[in-house]
This record gives structure tokens, sequence and C-alpha cells, in this order.
């Protein structure tokens, strides 16, 4: 078994060392890089709301996963990203208290100078759809992010309940 998953990352351009543990590629690791520190971020809802949030990033396991920590005055939560070598992917789960402590999917890949997250929810009335966030503008002290929505597994999409714009703190 460890045999094919060294293969297999090794096929998808993971390095393995002589102990068969995974080490995660620069240019992989590099594309989440740019969330990496403390962030100071406005949110806007759909509704037109603004509220500021505070947003934690760091790399857990010697670059390996990527964990988040959100603090904002309606949720708080985390977010845990690792890179899956086998399927060539980033994946991952979110737990926020707005959602009762259920943990949601995504998948996130790198869209030319962008990162799309893609997170798999269920509303209230039980009708799952998609949320797709969309980091774009990235630079050294900062992004923006846009929330889109869809209804039907990816045909289409609409807008989401939320933006923001995050700033590094200093």
């Amino acid at each position: 078994m460890a045999a094919c998953l060294v293969s297999s990352a090794l096929h998808t351009g993971a390095l393995a060392q002589s102990n068969n543990s995974f080490v995660l590629p620069q240019e992989v690791r590099d594309q989440f890089e740019f969330v990496i520190g403390e962030w100071d971020v406005e949110v806007t809802l759909a509704n037109g709301n603004v509220y500021q949030a505070e947003w934690q990033n760091s790399w857990l396991a010697d670059g390996v996963a990527l964990v988040q920590e959100w603090r904002g005055p309606y949720t708080k939560g985390i977010e845990l990203r690792y890179y899956n070598a086998v399927d060539g992917g980033w994946q991952g789960y979110n737990v926020y208290t707005m959602n009762g402590g259920q943990a949601r999917r995504m998948t996130s890949a790198r869209d030319g100078a962008n990162m799309v997250v893609t997170i798999k929810e269920t509303n209230r009335q039980g009708q799952e759809f998609l949320n797709r966030e969309t980091y774009s503008d990235i630079t050294a002290h900062g992004w923006s992010m846009r929330s889109e929505l869809s209804y039907d597994d990816g045909e289409t999409w609409q807008p989401g309940q939320y933006s923001l714009v995050a700033r590094r703190r200093e």
C-alpha cells in the first residue's frame, strides 16, 4: 500500500523521502502561500451590510496542510486544507459556528492567477448547493474574494451571499 501511495505521489509531482514521507512540492505549496499570516478582513454581505473580521492562516505538518481560523462578529470557525497527491488537488473541510458545527467538504484549484475554492453545502430547507469562492487580485499585502452559488451542480452560477477584501495585518 505504501508503495502505491509513493508511486502516486511521484506521479503527481510530489517528492518522496527515503522514509516514504510525503513532501509537498514548493510550486504546489505556493498556491496557498498568499493566505499565510494574519489578516484584517472587510466582509460585504449581499444585503449591503459590512463587517470586520480577523483571519489567521498557518501551515501544519511541515507545509502539507493549512489551518485557517476565522473570527468575526457573526461566526467563528476553522478550515483545514490539505493537498491530496493521489487526486492531484487541494481538499479539506470547514466548520463554522453558524452551521452548528457541521463540517462542509471543499476542494480547491488554481485558475490562472486566481484560487477557486468550491464548498458543498446544504441550506436550511435541505437543498444541496455549491458555494464557489474565487480569490483574486492577490498581492503580498492583500487580496479579494467573491462568493457564487450553484443549485445545478455547477452548470450555472449566481452571485453569492458575500464578498471580502483582506489586508495583511502589520
